[in-house]
């Protein structure tokens, strides 16, 4: 009756991940650092740029990593963007 039970629980449990839909969790396969002017940039071409670079490295998708710039101390800058498959 417990096996039964336990069964039936987990059949549920199963069935409602599907409603309610999975998370996509993935890994990045790779990172690509792009060296940017911190006071006159475009994020659009930023992405541009990353996404082009993942994608020679068999990428699909780049993703910018949180970055933090203190734009008294450098001229140039970088920013980080994972690739995903």
């Amino acid at each position: 009756m417990l096996r039964y039970g336990l069964v039936v629980f987990i059949a549920l449990l199963l069935s409602g991940c599907e409603m309610f839909g999975k998370k996509d969790i993935r890994l990045p396969i790779d990172v690509v650092s792009l060296q940017y002017d911190p006071y006159n940039y475009s994020m659009a071409e930023l992405d541009r740029n990353a996404t082009a670079a993942c994608i020679a490295k068999g990428g699909t998708e780049a993703v910018a990593v949180d970055n933090e710039i203190n734009t008294e101390s450098v001229r140039w800058a970088y920013m980080n963007f994972n690739c995903y498959r």
